[in-house]
């Protein structure tokens, strides 16, 4: 065998052995993101690559309806709240902060007439905290953790609003140890019950 006839058979398995290594290394890093944006990003090179199976999602409402299964779907991006509290409230301005990191958008009005808004919104005295929010038909009163705001969208249930009295240590905005569990109350007309615990 000629020496030229052996380097073109080495240089056809060097190719060969190339296209096999990068067919395993695609296939082991590239990662999928997003659940409907229909693209992937490689871990190894950090394209963005495109692929023809996008799941169809609409805005319904606020929330997102994925065309493909029929889950509508609520995310923190898709909630604007109006939240009214006290100017001189400190722990409110953190729990807006609270929200707005986690992609919430936060319509914030900072009133003396708080107290007010409660005995329009017929929340219960016992129920009370230092501000108050509306979301669509519904009030949120309190340090709500916002996995109980995704709830009341998600199931929507015919109340008047929820409400995590006073301000418990360790709640949203609250200074204190974090990982608590927290009763999450439902009113309606008057009427109060356990919403949730979060």
């Amino acid at each position: 065998m000629t020496s030229a006839r052996r380097a073109a058979l080495a240089v056809v398995g060097a190719t060969i052995v190339l296209v096999f290594a990068y067919g395993v290394l695609t296939t082991l890093f590239v990662t999928p993101i997003g659940g409907n944006s229909g693209k992937n990003i490689s871990v190894a090179t950090g394209v963005r690559n495109s692929f023809p199976e996008q799941l169809n999602t609409t805005l319904v409402e606020g929330r997102l309806l994925n065309q493909s299964t029929g889950v509508v779907e609520t995310t923190p991006a898709n909630i604007t709240i109006t939240m009214y509290y006290s100017p001189s409230c400190r722990c409110c301005e953190k729990y807006r902060r609270y929200l707005e990191s986690s992609g919430v958008r936060v319509e914030a009005i900072k009133s003396e007439g708080v107290l007010e808004l409660k005995k329009e919104k017929g929340i219960p005295r016992k129920l009370w905290s230092c501000h108050t929010m509306v979301l669509e038909n519904y009030f949120i009163e309190g340090h709500v953790p916002l996995g109980a705001i995704l709830k009341l969208l998600e199931e929507k249930p015919k109340i008047d609003g929820i409400a995590l009295p006073g301000m418990p240590s360790g709640a949203p905005g609250i200074g204190g140890s974090g990982g608590k569990t927290f009763k999450i109350y439902a009113v309606s007309d008057g009427n109060i019950v356990l919403f949730t615990e979060a």
